[in-house]
């Protein structure tokens, strides 16, 4: 992995901050006290690897569930997902965009139907969905991708 320096680490934060704010002003998400809350959350694992790069794959992914499921990405409970899905910016990082999207996918459809399983503690929905997806994605990427440290579109398939 590489280190910046502090400088470097907090353009990234803000960065990233005005892009997450720019994208839920452009779909109209509401501003209310949890999105902005999770918000700070996201901008908190910005210093362990997460930029804007490897988090639109994953905006990518909510984008194409929204397709498929019934939800609208102005829901508060999608919002607040989408934020703490920053917690698999590793997979895109990793395994190149397309796993990010397929990321994003599934933490999409997951993050509307996890809440029952726990009681619905809606709080700790976003980042216990996220461990169930990296639990379920990140073996099976391991097994048929390459794993990199430089950025791709497309995932390398291991030679078997």
């Amino acid at each position: 992995t590489n280190s910046y320096s502090a400088p470097v680490t907090m353009i990234n934060i803000g960065m990233f901050g005005l892009f997450v704010t720019a994208y839920y002003n452009l779909i109209g998400a509401g501003m209310t006290g949890p999105t902005a809350g999770s918000i700070i959350c996201l901008l908190a694992v910005t210093p362990c690897g997460t930029h804007i790069f490897n988090m639109i794959p994953m905006i990518l992914g909510y984008g194409l569930a929204s397709l498929f499921c019934a939800f609208d990405l102005t829901t508060q409970a999608i919002v607040v997902g989408l934020c703490f899905c920053a917690a698999l910016s590793p997979i895109p990082s990793r395994f190149g965009s397309l796993s990010g999207v397929i990321a994003g996918l599934l933490h999409a459809v997951l993050v509307t139907s996890v809440v029952t399983f726990h009681g619905g503690f809606c709080l700790y929905n976003g980042g216990f969905t996220a461990g169930i997806t990296a639990i379920i994605l990140v073996p099976v990427l391991e097994f048929f991708l390459e794993a990199t440290d430089t950025p791709a579109l497309l995932p390398t398939l291991k030679k078997r």
